[in-house]
Formats: structure tokens, sequence, C-alpha cells
């Protein structure tokens, strides 16, 4: 008798244990907040095409375009944004290359609308024979950023070639697929950059393109 007593015991004491237990899980299930759509790093509503963080390195520079495929004529929208969600960023120079074979642009360099990371852009330099973009950002806020961070923004407009015959010029549709890509090379500083503060360091390690299609 006593030992089937002391086997209810044992019985009863497990069984309560279990449900303190369950107990204590559906609490901690309920008391989550929801995760933001900046703490999933996804964009915000009307934003170019926007990377999953997930898909990207921490410490990267990412081009990021809307639409990614066009017809000749069209507007592509380009934007140029950093992803660094475990530092401070002071600065950061950007080297932005495209084939002015398919694009044509304006020397409209657009910082975020509102205000963006960066204070102060001193330099944008645009050669739309090379098709090269060059812009220098610093005064970056005082805190880290869960989802990319916008540096600056350019429209490109896809154009016709042109092609000599017989002596006179012809616009030829001019249709394909083209990178607009970051310069960018491992432990230099003469191209993109991305520098950390309080360290002046250059903790750029990787750069992320983009590819825009151009249909007739």
């Amino acid at each position: 008798m006593n030992q089937k007593r002391d086997l209810s015991k044992i019985f009863i004491v497990v069984t309560i244990l279990i449900f303190l237990l369950l107990g204590i899980f559906f609490l901690r299930i309920r008391g989550r907040a929801p995760v933001t759509q900046e703490e999933q790093g996804k964009p915000l509503t009307g934003q170019p095409t926007v990377i999953p963080t997930t898909a990207v390195v921490a410490n990267s520079l990412l081009v990021l375009v809307s639409p990614q495929s066009v017809k000749v004529g069209e507007n592509v929208r380009v934007v140029v944004a950093f992803y660094a969600p475990n530092s401070i960023i002071s600065g950061s120079d950007v080297r932005l290359s495209y084939d002015p074979e398919f694009f044509s642009t304006t020397y409209d360099i657009d910082p975020p609308a509102g205000g963006g990371y960066f204070s102060s852009m001193p330099r944008r330099e645009l050669n739309t024979s090379l098709g090269i973009v060059k812009v220098t950002a610093f005064g970056g806020k005082n805190q880290k950023t869960l989802s990319p961070a916008t540096i600056f923004s350019l429209n490109l407009t896809t154009k016709k070639a042109t092609s000599n015959v017989a002596q006179a010029t012809s616009n030829v549709a001019q249709a394909g697929t083209t990178e607009i890509k970051l310069d960018y090379q491992p432990g230099t500083t003469n191209l993109s950059t991305l520098v950390e503060k309080g360290t002046s360091k250059n903790i750029l390690v990787s750069v992320k393109n983009a590819v825009v299609e151009i249909k007739l």
C-alpha cells in the first residue's frame, strides 16, 4: 500500500511540473513583441527592389534598381545603400559604374527624401561619357541600422544605340542585359568604402550589384 501511495504522489508531482512548464512556454510565446518590417530588413513601401537582409553580408554596399526589366526609352531608378547592422557608420565613398551605351542620365544625384543617414554629401561627380558616379558622404547618424540605409539615388534612362550606315546616322534600339555595379577591391580606400565611427577603419567586405534587362 505504501508503495502505491508513493507512486501516486510521484505521478501527481510530475503532472504538476508538466503543466507548469507548458504554462511558462505559452506565456513566453504570447509575450513576444511582433517583429517590425524594419527589424526583418524588409523594404519600406515604394522603395526600389530590396534584398532581404538574410541574403546580404553585413558591412556591404548594395545597388537596388526599380524596375529590373524595362523597355528602351524608360527610366530605371537606382538606389545605393549600405547594410552594417553591428556598426555605426561615419562616412562612405561610393564609385558606381554603368554602361553608357545602354544608359543616359542627368546630374541629379539625390540624397534620400526627407534626409538620410548622412548629413553631408560634398562630392557628387557624374561622368556620363564613361558611366561613372562618384559620391562621398559623411556625418552619419550616431546609431546602428537594422535594415539597408540609403546613401543616394539617381535616374538612368535607357537609350538607343547610334550606328553609321552609308555615312548616315540612324537610331537602333539598344536591348540586352547590363550590370550596374559598385567598384570595389578588398583592402583599398580609393574606390568604394564604408568607414566605421570611432575606429575610422574601412569595414566594407562585400558589394551586391544589380542587373537590368532592357527590352525592345
